[in-house]
């Protein structure tokens, strides 16, 4: 038995869809952190498949407060056991109403030996 499908139903429904994937991309954000950490127990800056870095710690710990996976891209690197006063990545993300809020319960989630010292909306191509 063939079933009968209402091709404005059908376009309806195609139309919602592109609506809601268009609003999503409205409120996407970038997002930069300012990072500071001692690298002392750390294999250096970018993810590496067999050693601990601070930017798995920081994804690891984002992803976990955003309930979902969230990459970061790092504006350098460091090499293992190398130090980092100020080091900027960036992370997409929906709008966060709180970035305040959002600064200290990272924090609090971070290991000692690794900070968050602002974290600045800006715009998607930065």
């Amino acid at each position: 038995m063939r079933r009968y499908t209402n091709p404005y139903n059908e376009k309806s429904r195609q139309a919602k869809i592109q609506i809601c994937n268009f609003a999503t991309l409205l409120f996407r954000m970038r997002y930069f952190l300012e990072i500071a950490y001692d690298g002392k127990e750390y294999a250096g800056w970018q993810r590496q498949p067999n050693a601990i870095t601070v930017q798995e710690v920081i994804e690891d710990r984002l992803s976990k407060l955003f309930g979902q996976t969230v990459a970061i891209t790092g504006a350098g690197r460091t090499d293992a056991g190398v130090h980092a006063k100020q080091l900027f990545a960036h992370f997409d993300s929906d709008t966060i109403e709180d970035l305040e809020n959002l600064m200290y319960r990272l924090n609090s989630f971070l290991p000692t030996d690794i900070a968050i010292n602002s974290i600045l909306p800006v715009q998607e191509n930065a």
